[in-house]
């Protein structure tokens, strides 16, 4: 674009402003000034819809992306504009509408080409009609296949708005703030500076010491990481981690050849449908990463196997840890440990620690905010990601900062909604509820991240929508999704009035006229073990009461239970939850038929690196423990 375009759009934006000021439109118009659009601003739009308080990284990135813009422009130097107006003169000028037309164009040209290149746009009208009109299927499969067909690329691409975050939601002080007031910077910074675990003095005052030779440690802020501009975005360095300037694990991106693969290896379509949804995937934003190890992990973790699969021994857990500071194996499971000993303060540090090697291991152009980010589980290190963040919203949630939890339970849904590997639909309405996100659950029921699929529409959801809707002073509305999930989930919400304590007058005590099956009492119990957390108000408990007794004395016919296999997700829920009362009503045949390690519960069958991981523990002999100083694996 010429240097005269420029020109003349700034005028007329100049214009635009003076006429709006005096009120003078008619003046306007009489000049043919046509009122330039908002969007024609290119260096407005290069950041998108930001909030205008957006932190210093993000002012970074758009001045960062405006000196592209510039470039891409290539504005004439001083000796081409002389050139050109001698060429140029006299010929007849054009007319400033068609040099208008043209700016645009070439703008608009501009800008399309910057969002394609970031992935923030897709181009809708390149969506053919049958797409658009799959988009609108309000069809729910009751058969949940393998490679999730129904849930097509562009209905992930639809829900991305649904599992997108705002990074600064990941930080509990954050919501302290809200809770609290607004905390002094020398309070937190008090806060932040307290160990994550017990650390005798002189070792914390050496462990300080290093932190002053590993240059770009910590900083200000405790966010900034050596060999790199980038920012920590999910934990703050605390003064016990020891400063290291190399991180341990990596991050990269998988090639479209990659992920076709791996979709591929777990999935009976065919070859030819599975490379046209990942390369629609690709077209739409959606970006597939995994975590890597360096080889000289391989001690570390060959000590580790040997410590908890082939001759379980938690003291040798406890002595790899300060060896290996920032081995996430080790240290979620010595992390567990701690929480049966009841050290939790120690727990809930190391938690942090793992989650601070995979912070630290992202890759530049990772962003986890956007709903359209993947990690496939089949992957051994993504799967300790998803462990290391399920772990941590425990934490969140006994500390109080049950908006944070919230928010690490989108991003893990996002991670993977279609498999969704820890079973986020059975838990994330409990945190919705109490985090007073209603809206967020009326949004999300009605949404392909539940409607694809029956067996993504659970109890949970189901009638914690209703309780959505009913803080939301919308009655009506409550009452007709109450029926919906009673249709649905009748067992459910039979137990559900037991649990509330108004149950007195149900006039069914047999509940064999359900068929209940494994899947359904499994799923019920988990719901209703927070159930009367979120049911506390008098006049939702009469609601609920008054509404479902009506639904059964009238006698409302509702679906028949479609119970089957125990959804994989879900059992993996149940398991790392540590409930009782659920982990009761496993079938015996689940433990049997499966080894399960806390540290990675029942992984896919088609794992990436499993096979060389237990091909190791296989082959680990007495004299490999020796030469590895694995203290006490094979006693004598």
């Amino acid at each position: 674009m010429s240097s005269r375009a420029l020109r003349r759009l700034e005028k007329q934006r100049e214009q635009t402003r003076l006429a709006e000021e005096n009120n003078d439109v008619e003046e306007v118009e009489e000049e043919s000034v046509e009122p330039v659009k908002k969007a024609q601003n290119i260096f407005a739009l290069i950041g998108g819809e930001e909030d205008d308080d957006e932190d210093d990284e993000d002012q970074e990135k758009v001045e960062s992306e405006t000196e592209d813009v510039k470039a891409s422009v290539h504005l004439p130097t001083k000796s081409q504009k002389k050139n050109k107006k001698k060429k140029n003169k006299g010929k007849k000028k054009a007319e400033p509408k068609e040099v208008d037309e043209d700016s645009d164009d070439e703008l608009d040209k501009i800008i399309k080409e910057l969002n394609r290149k970031e992935n923030r746009i897709v181009d809708t009208t390149e969506i053919d009609a049958e797409e658009e009109e799959a988009i609108d299927d309000e069809v729910t499969h009751e058969i949940l296949d393998s490679s999730f067909s129904h849930f097509t690329p562009l209905k992930q691409y639809k829900s991305a708005s649904l599992l997108k975050i705002d990074p600064r939601d990941l930080d509990p002080d954050n919501e302290f703030k809200k809770l609290f007031g607004n905390l002094s910077a020398e309070a937190l910074n008090d806060a932040d500076s307290t160990t994550s675990t017990s650390v005798p003095p002189e070792i914390l005052q050496q462990i300080k010491r290093l932190s002053k030779v590993v240059r770009g440690w910590g900083g200000r802020d405790r966010r900034s990481i050596p060999g790199t501009t980038r920012k920590l975005i999910l934990t703050k360095i605390r003064d016990d981690w020891i400063p290291t300037p190399k991180k341990d694990i990596n991050m990269e991106e998988l090639s479209i050849k990659e992920v076709i693969d791996d979709k591929a290896a777990e999935s009976e379509d065919w070859v030819d449908v599975i490379k046209d949804d990942v390369v629609k995937m690709a077209k739409y934003g959606i970006k597939h990463y995994k975590f890597e190890r360096g080889a000289e992990s391989k001690i570390a973790n060959s000590q580790f196997y040997a410590s908890v699969v082939v001759t379980p021994n938690h003291e040798n857990l406890m002595q790899l840890l300060p060896r290996f500071p920032y081995h996430v194996e080790t240290i979620l499971q010595v992390a567990l440990i701690l929480i049966r000993q009841g050290d939790k303060s120690n727990s809930n540090g190391l938690v942090e620690r793992a989650l601070f090697t995979f912070d630290r291991g992202f890759k530049q152009n990772f962003d986890l905010s956007n709903g359209l980010t993947r990690l496939p589980f089949n992957y051994y290190l993504n799967r300790q990601f998803y462990l290391a963040v399920f772990r941590y919203i425990e934490i969140l949630s006994k500390k109080g900062t049950l908006f944070t939890a919230f928010t690490y339970a989108k991003l893990l849904l996002a991670l993977s909604p279609a498999d969704d590997p820890y079973g986020v639909r059975y838990f994330i309405d409990f945190y919705a509820i109490v985090s007073a996100e209603y809206k967020y659950l009326t949004e999300i029921v009605d949404s392909p991240l539940v409607t694809t699929y029956s067996k993504w529409y659970t109890p949970g959801i189901a009638y914690s929508t209703v309780l959505a809707y009913l803080y939301l002073g919308n009655e009506r509305k409550a009452k007709e999704y109450l029926k919906k999930a009673f249709i649905k989930h009748p067992f459910t919400g039979y137990k559900l009035l037991e649990a509330i304590g108004l149950a007195s007058d149900i006039p069914v005590n047999d509940y064999s006229i359900f068929e209940v099956g494994q899947e359904t009492e499994l799923s019920t119990e988990a719901y209703l073990l927070r159930a009367p957390i979120v049911w506390k108000e008098a006049n939702h408990r009469k609601f609920l009461h008054d509404t479902l007794l009506g639904f059964i004395n009238n006698k409302i016919k509702f679906q028949p239970t479609q119970d089957g296999v125990i959804p994989m997700n879900f059992l993996r829920f149940a398991i790392l939850s540590g409930e009782g009362k659920v982990m009761a009503k496993i079938p015996p045949e689940i433990w049997e038929q499966n080894e399960i390690y806390e540290f990675d519960v029942l992984p896919p069958k088609l794992g990436y690196n499993d096979e060389e991981i237990m091909e190791m523990v296989r082959n680990l002999s007495l004299q490999d423990a020796i030469d590895q100083q694995v203290p006490g694996a094979f006693p004598e």
